[in-house]
């Protein structure tokens, strides 16, 4: 009978002890495993929401490869990040709504020292790969904006 009152109690523990990943597409208030897209809701125009950005990549001292504020984009050549081992080239496409912008940032990333291609940069829950490290850079960047909203989704 004790067996029975165990198994029974694991059971309705077990699914509330498991993270919820929302569906692809879906956006969540914490990053869940394969998201490859932050996002940041923000009140700002267009042109503050695109002059902010390009501020803070300059500051931060990334290259601006390309950049169009009519069509709301900004692209970044690669920079080293904060780990050195690892580079990322960030995409920032800034997105018109009724109540400001949504500004969508997904990137690549590179070992330089490997001969290997280019890396889309995910949330993986762990850090120590080169998506993970990335994945870290692109988030800093993120909340350096200081937007009132950020989200994580994942996007193909």
């Amino acid at each position: 009978m004790k067996h029975y009152l165990l198994a029974a109690l694991l059971a309705c523990a077990i699914p509330t002890l498991a993270q919820t990943v929302p569906p692809a597409g879906q956006e969540a208030s914490e990053p869940t495993k394969k998201d490859n897209v932050i996002i940041l809701h923000t009140a700002d125009s267009v042109a503050t929401a695109y002059t902010k950005l390009g501020r803070l990549l300059l500051e931060s001292g990334y290259p601006i490869d390309k950049s169009d504020k009519e069509l709301g984009y900004i692209n970044t050549g690669f920079r080293a990040t904060q780990n050195r081992t690892v580079e990322a080239a960030l995409r920032f496409a800034v997105i018109r709504t009724t109540t400001g912008v949504l500004i969508e940032i997904r990137g690549i990333c590179r070992v330089p020292t490997a001969k290997s291609a280019d890396i889309p940069i995910d949330f993986r829950g762990t850090f120590g790969s080169p998506a993970g490290i990335a994945w870290v850079e692109m988030n800093r960047l993120a909340l350096a904006y200081k937007a009132p909203t950020v989200t994580y989704k994942q996007q193909h």
